[in-house]
């Protein structure tokens, strides 16, 4: 039963549906307090659970499954790692919660699956934060909201500006931290004409 659990987990994993997944693990770990399982098989279910409901934003419900896992299952570096996860959303920390998800040890098939999920999940939700937070941002700006180096932002708003899961929004601030599409010439933080082409695309 608990290989049968397990390969549902991972179905679940990949096709997205964290509500059934959470479920899943939840019937599952009923039966775990009763099962004589090694710690890092028991591991696998409960960081899946605390990453499924991370994915939904329920930090309240990931914070009670923290805190009713075994102790060993705690030491575990998936279930540890995706509660690190846990905390810095709950201190509305992104870019905390993205390094804990790049720093994460992901060794089961579905942890991993869930963690590249939420980590896309974050970054689009910080892109989306920045798109109603500016109108136009400035490379500096844009790299200390997303926790790179000026370099990296700059990359990474070149990726998201051409990025077909980035909103439109999103992408217009990306494509304005990157280069002013009024002159194409000053920083887009300086430039009026600037503003106002961001927002006429951002309305648009």
């Amino acid at each position: 039963p608990f290989m049968t659990t397990v390969a549902t987990v991972e179905r679940l994993a990949e096709a997205g549906d964290w509500t059934a997944l959470v479920s899943t693990c939840e019937d599952a770990e009923l039966d775990l307090v009763h099962d004589d399982l090694e710690a890092a098989a028991s591991a696998q279910l409960y960081a899946a659970q605390l990453l499924g409901h991370l994915l939904l934003r329920e930090l309240e419900a990931a914070r009670f499954v923290w805190k009713r896992a075994p102790a060993a299952a705690q030491a575990h570096a998936e279930v540890s790692g995706a509660w690190a996860v846990g905390k810095a959303l709950w201190r509305r920390d992104t870019t905390a919660a993205r390094a804990a998800l790049t720093a994460g040890s992901w060794t089961s098939k579905a942890a991993s699956t869930l963690a590249s999920a939420l980590e896309r999940r974050v970054e689009e939700e910080e892109w989306d934060t920045i798109a109603r937070a500016f109108t136009v941002v400035s490379p500096e700006t844009l790299a200390a909201r997303l926790g790179l180096s000026a370099a990296a932002a700059a990359a990474a708003a070149a990726e998201a500006a051409d990025a077909s899961s980035v909103s439109s929004s999103a992408a217009s601030v990306a494509a304005a931290s990157r280069k002013c599409p009024a002159c194409h010439t000053c920083t887009a933080s300086l430039c009026r004409a600037s503003s106002s082409a961001i927002s006429r695309a951002s309305a648009s």
